[in-house]
Parts: structure tokens; C-alpha cells; sequence
């Protein structure tokens, strides 16, 4: 089990935010994984990490849409992604992530980097 930290920011707003957020929480969890989130929006910033979630992030996920920097504090390597991407396959972010930060088990599939084919429409 990974240890994972984010930030989910958007321009979009309050709401797109916290959603983003919790379906990468969501998708984490549901691969195995603990997430520990922190939305910024401009009513106010809710989350965060504990110190010991910091120092055991193997991969940070920075969902933003702004123009956020990496987070100082963490060591983790740090994959940005806008958060339409997130609300289309949090799954696959989250597995991006731990492929980034060499935390993939063996012989998992990592992220599909293609869209899904579409049928040509009957002529």
C-alpha cells in the first residue's frame, strides 16, 4: 500500500475542486492505496497532511488547472494533471502516479495514455 498526497485546485471553482479531490481519494483507495488530500479554493484551503503523510508520500498528485507550484515540503515526485483529465480516469491518475514514483506492483497495467476507439458513424 502507497502513500500518496494531492492537491486538487481549479479554476472552475469551489465545487470542481472537491470533486476533483475526492475522486482521486476514491480511485486510490479503491486500488489499495492512502491518500491524503489538500483542496485550495479561494473560500479557503480544507485538508492537508499530517507530517508523517509527507515524509511517506511516494508520489504527489498536483490536479490544478492553475498556476500552482510543487510543493516544497515533499521529496515525492510530483505529477501534474488538470483536473478534466482526473474526472475522466482518477484511476488511471493515480496509477500515473505510482508509475512515476516507481510504486506500481509488478505486472500491473499502467495508465492507458489513449482515448477509447469510436465507431465511424453508418454512412
Amino acid at each position: 500500500m502507497a502513500q500518496l498526497i494531492a492537491i486538487a485546485a481549479s479554476q472552475a471553482g469551489p465545487a470542481h475542486s472537491f470533486i476533483t479531490g475526492e475522486a482521486l481519494r476514491a480511485a486510490a483507495e479503491r486500488l489499495g492505496h492512502r491518500l491524503a488530500l489538500w483542496v485550495q479554493t479561494p473560500l479557503g484551503d480544507q485538508g492537508g497532511w499530517s507530517e508523517t503523510e509527507l515524509a511517506q508520500a511516494q508520489a504527489c498528485i498536483l490536479a490544478s488547472d492553475l498556476d500552482l507550484d510543487s510543493p516544497a515540503a515533499t521529496r515525492a515526485p510530483v505529477l501534474r494533471i488538470d483536473p478534466t483529465e482526473v474526472l475522466a480516469d482518477a484511476e488511471g491518475a493515480v496509477r500515473r502516479a505510482l508509475q512515476l514514483a516507481g510504486a506500481l506492483p509488478p505486472g500491473a497495467a499502467p495508465a492507458a495514455a489513449t482515448a477509447a476507439p469510436v465507431a465511424a458513424a453508418p454512412s
